[in-house]
């Protein structure tokens, strides 16, 4: 395999001086995530940013707007515990490197905004299209991953300012997700949340159905 384990990248991540404490948030993202990257990198950086202002959220005490659906994003919902499954993390397909985090219970509210943060690293751009289009060998891959790694790395010993602008921004109450019943699609017949059914022809739909029929 050409990807280095999540444990061979952390040992990369240690080779590279990134201290304890980073290194933990780090190996949890990545254990969710699947690998670490420069885009994970920057999910825990924003993460600890927030997490050294309000608590992780069991519930919906935290409401994270996150402004892409980049490897970022995997990273924001394990350590704060902002989540699509709670309803607590919305996306807004914006395609910016932008997080804004509202505290319920402090009724306070901050924005990330990334910086030129990609331009700082080494990236060998004609390995990355050779790995991309299937051209490169095993070792030409497993050398991508690697100095993806230590990108990472690069970004992690960053002082946050350095990686974010940070700063409060007014408060807005989120609403807090609605739980709707599952009912059956009278067209397909599949379940789907009440709250996405389109009325067609006194008839419920799920959003594909209608889609199919020309009602969307």
């Amino acid at each position: 395999m050409s990807m280095p384990t999540v444990d061979e990248a952390i040992q990369i991540l240690e080779e590279e001086g990134v201290n304890e404490e980073v290194l933990h948030y780090v190996e949890r993202a990545a254990r969710f995530h699947g690998h670490i990257c420069p885009g994970l990198a920057v999910g825990c950086v924003a993460s600890m940013i927030v997490l050294q202002r309000f608590p992780p959220s069991a519930d919906e005490e935290l409401v994270a707007v996150v402004e892409n659906d980049s490897c970022s994003v995997d990273a924001i919902q394990v350590l704060t515990g902002c989540t699509f499954g709670k309803g607590n993390l919305f996306h807004y397909d914006y395609g910016k490197s932008v997080y804004t985090f509202y505290s319920r219970g402090s009724s306070k509210a901050i924005r990330l905004a990334m910086k030129d943060v990609y331009s700082r690293l080494k990236d060998d751009f004609d390995l990355f299209q050779k790995v991309v289009s299937g051209r490169a060998t095993e070792d030409e891959r497993r050398r991508m991953w690697e100095a993806k790694i230590r990108n990472s790395a690069s970004i992690l010993k960053m002082r946050p300012e350095e990686v974010f602008t940070v700063k409060e921004v007014p408060f807005q109450l989120p609403p807090f997700a609605k739980i709707y019943r599952s009912v059956k699609c009278d067209r397909c017949g599949e379940m789907v949340s009440e709250g996405k059914i389109v009325q067609v022809g006194g008839k419920r739909l799920c959003i594909p159905c209608a889609r199919e029929v020309g009602a969307l």
